[in-house]
């Protein structure tokens, strides 16, 4: 088994480290924050409000 900590992987001529743990990257395009936003706040999007509401949740507009 390799050494995941030594890895890395590079995008775009950027190099990133491999994370220490799994990571899970979710990404909604074309959508604006707001509509999630007052999706869960009606209580129709439950799963989404678990992810929003805990600590790790993004909801930038513009992000590369």
């Amino acid at each position: 088994m390799t050494n995941q900590k030594a890895m890395t992987i590079t995008v775009n001529n950027r190099d990133y480290r491999m994370p220490a743990r799994p990571v899970v990257a979710i990404c909604v395009d074309g959508s604006e924050p707001a509509y999630i936003e007052e999706a869960v706040a009606a209580g129709v999007m439950p799963w989404t409000e678990r992810i929003v509401g805990g600590a790790g949740a993004d909801l930038r507009v513009n992000c590369v």
